[in-house]
């Protein structure tokens, strides 16, 4: 299973998208491992997660890895792009991408809930599957 970068960050930027996270902030802040997790069933055994740590080895972001790509709600990066936005847009010292470790997500209180996971799922699959949004470029 491959992804489109583009097309997976127009689906994660749409009404539908969002109204999954209720009351998380975004994707990138507070809804990252639900995503991950959503991606790494959708795309199967090639996908990783990982994580995106600190200088103190927190994890600050989730996402899936893919032979030497990454994939989260900005869509496609590759190592140095994604740890560039981490560390320009997100000031984020010394960012760097470890394993990644659930239970130190869960205690850093990262959600993830399987309702919200199976939910995002479903969309990646009705969506990223369908030729119509991929062909489409208006937001669903």
């Amino acid at each position: 299973m491959t992804i489109d970068g583009k097309l997976l960050k127009r689906l994660m930027c749409s009404n539908e998208a969002f109204d999954i996270l209720g009351d998380i902030v975004s994707w990138n802040s507070g809804g990252c491992w639900i995503l991950a997790e959503a991606l790494r069933r959708f795309i199967g055994d090639q996908a990783t997660i990982v994580a995106i740590a600190d200088d103190r080895c927190q994890h600050q972001h989730i996402v899936v890895k893919v032979g030497n790509l990454y994939y989260d709600a900005d869509g496609e990066s590759n190592e140095g792009r994604l740890l560039h936005r981490w560390m320009d847009y997100e000031r984020l010292r010394n960012p760097r991408i470890v394993g990644f470790d659930p239970e130190l997500a869960a205690d850093l209180e990262i959600p993830c809930e399987e309702e919200l996971v199976t939910q995002v799922y479903n969309l990646l699959n009705s969506r990223l599957k369908n030729p119509l949004f991929s062909q489409s470029g208006a937001h669903i």
